[in-house]
């Protein structure tokens, strides 16, 4: 997404217009494991992605044991990891989790708050296993 912030309202209000159009609802969600919440944090172009009806979800959780990645730098005294998915659940409860066999249709671009007491920042993003 742009830096422009006036950019990004424009398609925050085609997203909004979109969603009423089609009956989409987004949300953002947080299960009791993760390390984040769900304040502050924003996605855009959820709606975009999502089949008519239905609800899609930015859900925050923790990684599974199997996904935890190894801190290789001594030099990071924290690190915090958390699984983000974009879940579309249709009105029968069916869910499916958007983009993990594939490319998304339009692309999404999320926002999460630096966590505090946090100085020292970087962020790794795994796809599949893959940064």
């Amino acid at each position: 997404m742009a830096a422009d912030d006036s950019v990004r309202d424009e398609v925050v209000k085609a997203e909004s217009n979109y969603a009423a159009a089609k009956d989409v609802e987004v949300s953002v969600k947080s299960d009791a494991s993760s390390p984040i919440g769900t304040a502050g944090v924003a996605v855009v172009g959820a709606a975009f992605n999502a089949a008519d009806g239905t609800e899609v979800a930015l859900t925050l959780a923790k990684v599974s044991e199997e996904k935890v990645v190894e801190n290789r730098d001594p030099s990071l005294r924290s690190v915090i990891q958390f699984s983000m998915d974009l879940i579309q659940t249709d009105s029968a409860g069916n869910e499916t989790a958007l983009g993990k066999t594939g490319e998304l249709a339009v692309p999404v671009c999320v926002t999460v708050p630096v966590p505090s007491g946090m100085s020292n920042l970087r962020v790794w993003h795994y796809h599949n296993g893959s940064t």
